[in-house]
This record gives C-alpha cells, sequence and structure tokens, in this order.
C-alpha cells in the first residue's frame, strides 16, 4: 500500500509505478547499507584510537620502570664500590709432552713458550673494566626487558 503511495505522489513522472516502486526499493537498501558502512568506520576508528591511548600509556609506564630500573642500578653500584679485582701472580699452564718433528710440520712456524704468568708484582688492576662490563651489561637487560614489555 505505502509503494502505491509513491507512485500516487510521482505518478507526474511518467515512470511506470513498478519502476518507482524498484527505486524506492534500491535507495532504501542503499541507505541501510551506508549507514552499515559509516556506523562500521566510526567503530574502527574509536577502537584505533583506543589502542593508540593504550599503547602510549604502556610506552609511558614502561619508560618509567625502564628509568627507575636504571637508576636503581646506579643507586646500587654507588652503595657497593667496586673491590679491586687483580689478575693472578702466577698461574700453572698444562704443556702438552714434545712432540717429534713430522714431515707434516716441518713447515709451521715456531712458536714462542708460554706464558708462565709468573710476575714479581701483582697484575694489573681490572675492577674498572669489569664495573663497566657490569654496567653495561645492566643496561642492556633493563632494555630488552622495556622492549618485551612493549610488546603485545
Amino acid at each position: 500500500m505505502p509503494l502505491s503511495l509513491i507512485g500516487k505522489l510521482l505518478g507526474w513522472t511518467g515512470i511506470p509505478q513498478w519502476l518507482l516502486e524498484l527505486l524506492v526499493i534500491a535507495l532504501v537498501v542503499l541507505g541501510i547499507y551506508f549507514s552499515g558502512v559509516f556506523h562500521e568506520r566510526a567503530v574502527i576508528k574509536t577502537q584505533t584510537v583506543t589502542k593508540k591511548i593504550e599503547v602510549e600509556k604502556r610506552v609511558v609506564e614502561t619508560d618509567h620502570s625502564h628509568d627507575k630500573e636504571l637508576a636503581d642500578l646506579r643507586a646500587y653500584r654507588a652503595g657497593h664500590p667496586e673491590q679491586p679485582v687483580r689478575l693472578c701472580k702466577s698461574i700453572s699452564v698444562p704443556t702438552a709432552a714434545p712432540r717429534q718433528p713430522s714431515a707434516d710440520t716441518a713447515d709451521v712456524q715456531p712458536v714462542s713458550g708460554p706464558d708462565p704468568g709468573i710476575r714479581a708484582e701483582p697484575g694489573p688492576d681490572i675492577s674498572e673494566l669489569l664495573g663497566l662490563f657490569a654496567l653495561r651489561a645492566d643496561e642492556v637487560s633493563a632494555g630488552l626487558r622495556r622492549r618485551q614489555a612493549l610488546e603485545p
């Protein structure tokens, strides 16, 4: 019945009623379709903005925890000064039994004997190098924990 009303209203155009009814149905279907498309776009945009805010929040939190971890490591190092670490005065190096020269080793260049490691004074203090190595290892470890926290 409502479609015949459309035919009466648009009857002055001279278009057959069945074509007018088909056009009205097509307009209604397209209206519903585009309404759904626009609604879906709005939903996707809202979800994208929500996820972006969540990621930014997680980045800020992990940056704070990363900075706090590095500060804690520095405080620990400041509270625990490095103790001297010296290389050994003497070490025992195992030596292999002497070999008889053979034809296969005739072209090999001779090398000096092993360093016995015997010194009159203590070896150099390597505590500073070990401390720098430990500091860098802690920084790398903290950075990796930060990256793990950022990844979903």
